[in-house]
């Protein structure tokens, strides 16, 4: 025989928004530890299912994730994913999400609860993704926003436009 009390009274409503976090972006499917790649800017990266990440920047590595600031892209690396996280105070595996990628789409994606994202060929342009989490009592969290950039191919430059019209 077992006997089971309940006590309404120990239940809670989670009555703090949840907090979103990117935890992860990577470039065609492979995670980039990018604060190991900060000392290899300048040359060619090699990711393990053979794809080559030629002409990227960013300035510097955030202190806590290790995310770059002002990511800037070539052209042909135009594939980038996202992933990401809701911590809050309980039931965070309850969280559902919703984001954007302005200079892309036009409406926020309806809840879900995949943490990851993806974007491919995405044309040249400035970029922000946007990620917000809501949790078990309908709280959201802010905006968690990522700008980067995709650069044009060389012969779409303002300067190479100078060199057609000159000619």
């Amino acid at each position: 025989d077992i006997l089971t009390h309940y006590n309404p009274e120990r239940d809670f409503s989670d009555t703090t928004a949840p907090r979103i976090q990117i935890k992860e972006i990577g470039l065609f499917n492979e995670n980039i530890q990018w604060d190991r790649v900060i000392a290899a800017e300048d040359t060619t990266l090699i990711l393990p299912n053979g794809v080559r990440i030629e002409d990227f920047s960013f300035d510097s590595i955030s202190r806590w994730h290790g995310l770059p600031y002002n990511l800037k892209l070539s052209h042909d690396n135009n594939y980038i994913n996202f992933g990401f996280v809701a911590i809050g105070s309980s039931l965070v595996d309850q969280s559902k999400y919703s984001f954007i990628l302005e200079g892309l789409e036009n409406h926020w994606s309806s809840l879900t609860r995949q943490t990851e994202v993806s974007y491919g060929n995405l044309p040249p342009g400035k970029y922000n993704f946007r990620v917000r989490a809501i949790n078990n009592v309908g709280l959201w969290s802010d905006d968690y926003t990522f700008a980067f950039r995709i650069k044009p191919p060389l012969w779409r430059t303002w300067w190479a436009y100078i060199l057609y019209f000159s000619a």
